[in-house]
């Protein structure tokens, strides 16, 4: 409910006087705060009749309703932009393990088929690539997340605030996406002929 007729002011104003008139005193701005549960809008609305009446055109009223909602607007759009850039970049880096596991199978195929001989079963070449990838996105992960707190640490002080949950996530995601993304690599990898391997070595 709004109670029109009383006014507080910081302890600065009273000393400002308009004229010679010690009974009056100027401002430049001040707020009107309304009790929970009542409407902004109906309340805007009459804090902008009373002003209105009182001081006429020489007077601004306005609302933060709306450069709350205009605050909010510009945050979705900012973090839209960023989770784009984010998503390109992981994809690029997973396009970057797939590839650079894809050449370490190629690379190794004497010492897999040489592995096999030996007795080592598909199922240990396929789990060996497989954790090699995975160690991949879980140190890249690691080492990413040192150095974005280390930029972070150049603009706040509180490092903090990044640490707890955002930590574990970022980890997770990085150790998953390379787990899936080593799959295709180490089946290839584990379904190599050990005698096509090594008539290839020699």
């Amino acid at each position: 409910m709004l109670h029109f007729g009383k006014a507080y002011c910081s302890y600065p104003c009273h000393n400002t006087r308009v004229g010679f008139r010690r009974d009056r005193f100027s401002f430049d701005q001040f707020f009107v705060g309304v009790d929970l549960g009542i409407d902004l809008g109906s309340s805007l609305e009459r804090v902008k009749e009373e002003a209105y009446l009182f001081w006429g055109d020489q007077v601004r009223v306005e609302g933060n309703a709306e450069q709350y909602r205009e605050h909010q607007a510009t945050w979705i759009r900012t973090r839209l932009v960023i989770s784009t850039f984010a998503s390109v970049a992981l994809l690029i880096a997973l396009i970057s393990i797939l590839n650079l596991m894809l050449s370490r199978v190629l690379k190794r195929t004497s010492s897999m088929g040489l592995s096999m001989a030996l007795g080592a079963s598909r199922k240990m070449i396929f789990l060996q690539f497989l954790v090699e990838a995975s160690s991949l996105g879980f140190f890249g992960a690691f080492l990413g997340l040192g150095i974005s707190m280390a930029f972070i640490s150049l603009f706040e002080m509180a490092v903090l605030s990044v640490l707890g949950i955002q930590v574990v996530l970022g980890v997770l995601i990085g150790f998953l996406m390379s787990f899936f993304f080593g799959v295709y690599p180490a089946y290839l990898g584990s379904r190599i002929n050990p005698v096509d391997a090594l008539r290839t070595d020699s």
